[in-house]
This record gives structure tokens, C-alpha cells and sequence, in this order.
């Protein structure tokens, strides 16, 4: 008698488990973000950083705008640290080589993230 309530429990812990990962995937995630077509490249101050930007235009929804952080020195991945819905351009300033502001938006590029989904 125990044994059919063991598998059901474990059963809805694994759908719930895949259900939140669905939902936490979709929603707040920004590694599956769309890729967009390249724009431009910026150079932090020392040269070691660079972000890139990328706009993503799909057919039937607005355009938006993503920014990732490159490692030029270093053999690390590229990272994901704006994404902005209802953008067509960015604007893109270094305030130190570790601040940027894209689209008077300012962030600590070690630290920080803006993703217009948690706004």
C-alpha cells in the first residue's frame, strides 16, 4: 500500500521539478535568449571587454534589444547582460571598464544584469 503513494510523490516531484524549470527557462533565463542580427561593437576603456549588440526583429512582435558581454583576453564564454523589448538601437557608453550604460541603462557588467522581463 505504501509503495503506490511513494511513486506517486515521486512522480509529481518530478513534474513539478520540470514544470519550474519550464517556467523559470522561459521567463527569467537569459541564456536561450534569440540571437538578432548583429549591430555593433564596443570596446571597453582598457580594451579587454567588448559588448556586442544584437537586435532581434520577428515578424509579428516588437523588436528588442540584447547585449553581450565578450571576454577578449580570456577564454570565457560570451555572456548575456541586456535584453530590452520595444528597442530598435542601442546606445552603448563605457563608464569605466567595468560600468556600461546601454541605453541609459547602467550596469556592473561583473555583477549586474537588465532584463526588461524582471522590470
Amino acid at each position: 500500500m505504501l509503495r503506490p503513494l511513494y511513486i506517486r510523490i515521486v512522480i509529481a516531484v518530478i513534474l513539478f521539478s520540470f514544470i519550474g524549470y519550464l517556467y523559470y527557462s522561459t521567463n527569467y533565463a537569459m541564456y536561450n535568449l534569440p540571437h538578432g542580427d548583429f549591430i555593433q561593437e564596443i570596446k571597453s576603456p582598457e580594451g579587454d571587454l567588448s559588448i556586442k549588440i544584437y537586435i532581434y526583429s520577428p515578424a509579428l512582435s516588437a523588436n528588442a534589444i540584447r547585449g553581450e558581454l565578450v571576454f577578449n583576453s580570456a577564454d570565457e564564454k560570451p555572456k548575456n547582460i541586456y535584453w530590452c523589448l520595444y528597442e530598435n538601437d542601442a546606445e552603448v557608453k563605457w563608464i569605466d571598464n567595468r560600468t556600461v550604460s546601454i541605453n541609459e541603462k547602467v550596469i556592473d557588467v561583473f555583477k549586474e544584469k537588465f532584463d526588461w522581463r524582471n522590470e
